[in-house]
C-alpha cells in the first residue's frame, strides 16, 4: 500500500467564531482608526450603535489606539454559512479596562471591500 496516498479533505462551511488576529490586525486597526476617530473629517459615517459600535472604558488606551498607536490584542471573526457577519476587535488597556470594536452592516462591508 503507498503511503502517500491520503483521505481527500472535504471543506466545510465555516461557522461560528475564529481567532484571525494575524490575518486582520493590521488592516481593520487602520480601518478603526480611520472611520471611528475621523468622523468629522474623511471619515465615512456609521452607526455607531449597529455598525461600528464601541464598547469598554480604557480611556488610556482608546487615546492610543486614536494615534495609531496600539494593535488589535484580538480579533474575532463571525462566520454564519461560510459568509462573514462580524467581527470583534479587543485592545487590551494597561491602567483601565478593555476596548472593544464590533463591525458588523455597512461597516463590514466597507471592511472587507478594502482588504
Amino acid at each position: 500500500m503507498n503511503s502517500d496516498l491520503r483521505e481527500p479533505q472535504i471543506e466545510t462551511e465555516k461557522n461560528g467564531w475564529e481567532d484571525e488576529t494575524a490575518k486582520r490586525a493590521a488592516s481593520v486597526n487602520a480601518f478603526i482608526v480611520q472611520n471611528f476617530f475621523s468622523r468629522g473629517d474623511s471619515g465615512t459615517k456609521y452607526d455607531s450603535l449597529t455598525e461600528l459600535h464601541l464598547s469598554g472604558g480604557g480611556w488610556d488606551g482608546l487615546q492610543k489606539v486614536a494615534k495609531g498607536e496600539d494593535v488589535p490584542s484580538k480579533v474575532n471573526t463571525l462566520y454564519q454559512g461560510g459568509k462573514i457577519t462580524q467581527i470583534h476587535v479587543l485592545y487590551e488597556c494597561e491602567k483601565e479596562g478593555d476596548n472593544d470594536f464590533y463591525l458588523t452592516g455597512k461597516a463590514l462591508e466597507d471592511y472587507l471591500s478594502g482588504e
